[in-house]
């Protein structure tokens, strides 16, 4: 059976790893406090949910006050070799409106990573709302 992946990505601090927790129902992804950053480097697990095998796999964000936006850059562009059977899903996370960061990051995606048919894979998912971490209320 095929493995699916899903690659999580999106701005610093915006709950990425907690998603990706939330997700596959382990705390195997650090989460940062305080909407405080803390993937650096590209953190991945493969998982079985609903009877379906799963690369989860959690990027360092955009936007890190810690980080040049080239070492970012690079960092996530490595994502490719996690990705040599295929890409299943993006899930962008945001916490917030879709900004014009965000969309520069989109770009990134569509330009670099990817090609135009990247937002076929992409599902922009909105994370830190009131009982985010409640599965039945995601």
């Amino acid at each position: 059976m095929m493995t699916r992946n899903l690659l999580l990505i999106g701005k610093s601090g915006k709950g990425k790893s907690s998603l990706a927790n939330l997700l596959t129902g382990t705390k195997d992804f650090k989460e940062g406090e305080y909407m405080a950053s803390q993937t650096m480097h590209i953190q991945y697990k493969k998982y079985r949910i609903n009877g379906f095998d799963y690369q989860v796999i959690d990027t360092p964000g955009f936007n890190d006050t810690r980080r040049d936006e080239s070492e970012v850059m690079k960092e996530v562009a490595r994502v490719s070799w996690l990705l040599r059977d295929g890409l299943n899903q993006i899930l962008f996370v945001v916490n917030e409106r879709f900004t014009k960061e965000d969309a520069i990051i989109y770009s990134f995606l569509e330009e670099v990573l990817f090609d135009k048919n990247v937002s076929d894979y992409i599902t922009i998912v909105r994370t830190k709302f009131p009982n985010f971490q409640t599965k039945s209320e995601c």
